[in-house]
């Protein structure tokens, strides 16, 4: 099943979760999943939970942060 995480298209199996997409989308850009794991928007900007069940061609959305903690 093809979904897209932050326009980039990500092969998962039928029946994935939005948390299955995300982790998929990391190992993708090969970068480990953060901590805490970022929120996770639909389309029209509705938070989707980790488990939310995905369709073929749904497109999520993360906001990607380089320092979570603010600190630098």
């Amino acid at each position: 099943m093809k979904v897209f995480v932050n326009d980039i298209e990500i092969d998962v199996f039928t029946g994935a979760t939005a948390g299955d997409a995300l982790l998929s989308y990391f190992r993708s850009i090969q970068v480990p999943l953060p901590d805490p794991v970022p929120l996770i928007f639909d389309q029209y900007g509705n938070i989707l939970e980790q488990d939310g069940e995905l369709t073929s061609d749904n497109h999520i959305f993360i906001l990607e942060t380089e320092n979570p903690d603010g600190n630098e």
